[in-house]
């Protein structure tokens, strides 16, 4: 009866850690994207262009003509915290040649520079993240080993009280 008891309350422990892990991911999921239509008059002409990365909201933009980097990024809400703007990358596509370019938009907000770069049609916008500290791989071993480490103490401890 012991055992049995022991083994029961093992299992529950488990299976309520883990669900609480998995629900711990679900911050980590990636935001459904969006699709911006910028017109303010009738029959603007639009150039499309595609944001990724630390933004608030990454997506597909339509946006005018002579639009410039720092424009588009005010209209995506702005970057997140973990934004690195010392290294946007445009990513430029022409018909002879594909290119990037890569933008400290840091160091040119600092130097009071307001238009950073005029898009072009068809430009991907990546605003890269910083690299932490600690990656998110690290913290999940992290917290898996301490997962075990908890669960088998428990069950000592459990078996100990009903070995009493």
């Amino acid at each position: 009866m012991k055992k049995c008891l022991t083994t029961l309350l093992c299992y529950l422990f488990l299976s309520h850690s883990l669900l609480a892990a998995t629900d711990q991911l679900d911050r980590y999921r990636i935001g459904t994207p969006s699709e911006f239509v910028f017109q303010s008059y009738k029959g603007q002409e639009l150039m499309t262009i595609k944001l990724l990365g630390a933004v608030r909201k990454s997506g597909l933009y339509h946006v005018p003509k002579q639009m410039d980097l720092a424009t588009l990024l005010s209209l995506a809400g702005g970057t997140t915290s973990d934004a690195n703007l010392t290294n946007v990358l445009i990513g430029q596509k022409s018909l002879e040649t594909k290119k990037s370019l890569e933008i400290n938009v840091e160091e040119k907000l600092e130097e009071g520079k307001i238009n950073l770069y005029d898009l072009r049609p068809d430009d991907v916008v990546l605003v890269k993240r910083k690299k932490p500290v600690i990656g998110t791989d690290t913290w999940r071993l992290i917290s898996l080993i301490s997962l075990a480490l908890t669960s088998i103490l428990t069950i000592v401890a459990i078996d100990d009280r009903l070995n009493d």
